[in-house]
């Protein structure tokens, strides 16, 4: 299938072959019925005062908390970043009381599209406000309902010696695990990089690049996952050796779905039929549609398309309810939204 331009919000990075210098072939698609998530316990500490962790992110669900990134003991003890139930990006650092707190005024709640995440930490710098950096495709956040910066040289959960997360809060706070897509992910154990060791700009468009070793290499706990491998989806390739345990995930979870070559999915914002309710339930990343009740509705995709000619595939694994229709529908019948259209 050719890559594409996404439709939608601030996350659109798909193109037509040779955009790009640097291709990613696939994301692992998580669902956080599954309680999906990877882990790691390291045998040691590394830095718990500088690190970056970055991230490309697709979103399923929109109106739930799920988490990208988590380590922590308790639900008193704890570090974690992701996005909340209302489309915030949140990063926060427990210690019996909040350590730091950073909640972006932004809303990231466009499900079609992919989002860069980076979170850099450096505990250690001495302007306060720099000490937890949170961007997005590029930019910096600035704005936040909830911003408690961490005292100087304050250590954290994260790289510390108690389990590690991918997709999931922590050991200590099994619930809100990821529900979408990830890849590309990159943990930098003792070095504050900006997002552009990750990313660049190439003809407007934020897209990723490869990582430099020579911009701060990786640390002790540093790391990679492609998920290039299938059968060995937790496998670091950074040269590190710090691969990560499989829970609830499978070869089929490995999909072509990525920044560089963006599919389309549902799209769980747009409802339309009699009830102006949803009927059914979203899943697998709004690749599963479940009908929950017997009623006339409409689901739209996440991408519309204009002229040319497209390639879709529909399996209908069981029809209770006689009545299915498959096709095209024209834009402007795509008038109701559930909750807000005002995504970014």
């Amino acid at each position: 299938m050719s890559s594409l331009f996404g439709i939608g919000g601030g996350g659109n990075v798909g193109a037509a072959g040779g955009f790009y210098s640097y291709s990613i072939d696939q994301s692992l698609r998580f669902n956080n019925d599954d309680s999906a998530y990877l882990s790691r316990t390291p045998a040691s500490a590394g830095s718990k005062t500088t690190f970056t962790l970055s991230a490309w992110v697709k979103r399923g669900s929109v109106t739930e908390s799920c988490m990208i990134f988590g380590a922590g003991t308790s639900g008193s003890q704890y570090f974690f970043l992701g996005i909340d139930s209302s489309g915030q990006l949140v990063t926060e650092e427990v210690v019996s009381s909040n350590t730091w707190l950073k909640r972006s005024t932004r809303l990231l709640r466009d499900a079609s599209s992919w989002y860069h995440i980076v979170c850099t930490i450096d505990t250690n710098n001495g302007t306060a406000d720099d000490r937890v950096r949170l961007y997005v495709n590029g930019e910096r956040i600035t704005s936040f309902t909830s911003n408690i910066n961490p005292s100087s040289g304050v250590g954290t959960h994260w790289n510390g010696t108690s389990r590690h997360d991918v997709g999931g809060a922590s050991a200590g706070n099994s619930g809100a695990r990821w529900d979408g897509y990830l890849c590309d992910i990159y943990h930098i154990d003792g070095t504050a990089l900006e997002p552009t060791s990750f990313a660049e700009t190439v003809n407007g468009v934020w897209v990723p690049k490869a990582y430099d070793t020579a911009d701060g290499g990786y640390g002790t706990n540093g790391y990679h996952l492609e998920f290039a491998n299938s059968a060995s989806i937790g496998t670091d390739t950074s040269g590190q050796g710090n691969n990560h345990s499989v829970t609830n995930l499978a070869a089929h979870d490995v999909v072509p779905d990525s920044p560089t070559n963006n599919f389309a999915t549902m799209n769980k914002l747009q409802v339309q039929g009699p009830s102006q309710t949803a009927p059914y339930a979203l899943s697998e990343g709004n690749l599963k549609m479940t009908s929950t009740a017997n009623a006339y509705a409409q689901m739209s995709g996440a991408m519309g398309v204009q002229g040319g000619k497209w390639y879709t595939e529909t399996y209908i694994n069981s029809a209770g309810y006689p009545s299915w229709y498959i096709g095209w529908i024209a834009r402007d019948r795509l008038t109701t939204f559930t909750g807000s259209a005002d995504f970014e």
